[in-house]
């Protein structure tokens, strides 16, 4: 049970098997670090061998970005294979890229949909998850290219590829570090 915020607790700046995940990785060669959304997502990970953290109840945070990256470069993403999943995704896309920078970045990996990493370990077995984690991760821009897209609409205009653009433009103007512009 999360435990409410107070004034030496806040649910924003630490991560859930922190301290496990850090040791994990030291000692494994595994796929390297990954981000779920839960406290069950975790457990099903660390019985795959992989490290793995979980915000505490809340949106992944800039200060917990910079906790993951003191532990991984480029640590994995993998949240629920559903629409919350995705929205979740796309919110931490905004997170990072103010932050983003030579090596600090993050990737994704999606999973089918319906599952979430528990049940697609649990279904389907840590190599195929491994699978997932070595083939198909996908880097921030990709993601942020697809939420921008808006695959909903059939045909894209010339105004829309111009809208595109823009929207693409400001987003990119919001990274940090210029040399990664």
């Amino acid at each position: 049970v999360n435990s409410p915020e107070t004034e030496i607790f806040h649910k924003g700046q630490t991560l859930y098997r922190l301290k496990e995940a850090r040791e994990l990785l030291a000692k494994s060669k595994g796929a390297g670090l990954v981000i779920s959304e839960g406290y069950l997502d975790v457990a099903a990970f660390e019985r795959a061998g992989v490290a793995s953290v979980a915000p505490l109840g809340t949106a992944l945070t800039e200060d917990q970005l910079k906790l993951l990256w003191r532990m991984a470069p480029e640590p994995v993403l993998c949240f629920d294979g559903d629409a919350a999943g995705r929205r979740a995704a796309f919110r931490a896309v905004e997170t990072a890229l103010p932050h983003i920078q030579p090596g600090n970045s993050v990737q994704f990996a999606f999973l089918p949909d319906g599952l979430d990493p528990d049940d697609f370990v649990r279904r389907h077995g840590t190599e195929a998850f491994q699978t997932v984690l070595a083939s198909k991760t996908r880097p921030l821009f990709d993601v942020l290219i697809e939420r921008e897209e808006r695959p909903d609409q059939p045909g894209i205009t010339p105004e829309q590829r111009a809208a595109l653009a823009t929207r693409l433009n400001t987003l990119i103007a919001r990274i940090g570090d210029r040399s990664v512009r």
